[in-house]
């Protein structure tokens, strides 16, 4: 029926931190994780999208695996027709926080076969020195 029966949970070895979580009949896909490694920062610069199938979302989050707390950076439309997007973004993701791309098709159950890439391009910074000059 296109859709998970139950809940898909991606943890750590010790099942203390939760990665990816796929909710069940909720018709999202979680399939691309990243943690920033400490002492560094993520900038996302932009995002291309190659989709086609089913109309839906591509949200592109910051995922705080500590507390569990997603933000939101980015709404992105597909339709369709086979396209391919890209979009400005310019975010910023802290030390060990990380990014979950998900896909939310416009309406219910997927209807159609869908396939979606998406690549996230960004450059991994060490973090600024927090001293001051005086």
């Amino acid at each position: 029926s296109r859709k998970n029966a139950g809940a898909i949970i991606a943890t750590n070895s010790t099942q203390t931190i939760t990665f990816n979580r796929i909710e069940a009949e909720e018709n999202t896909s979680h399939g691309a994780v990243y943690l920033v490694p400490d002492d560094s920062e993520l900038v996302v610069s932009t995002i291309d999208i190659t989709a086609h199938g089913q109309e839906g979302i591509i949200r592109l989050n910051e995922y705080d695996y500590e507390q569990g707390v997603r933000y939101s950076i980015g709404d992105f439309q597909v339709d369709s027709q086979r396209a391919n997007y890209q979009y400005n973004v310019n975010g910023l993701i802290p030390a060990r926080n990380g990014i979950v791309i998900d896909f939310i098709p416009k309406s219910g159950s997927a209807v159609l076969d869908t396939f979606i890439n998406v690549m996230a391009n960004g450059v991994l910074c060490p973090t600024p020195d927090s001293y001051t000059f005086s």
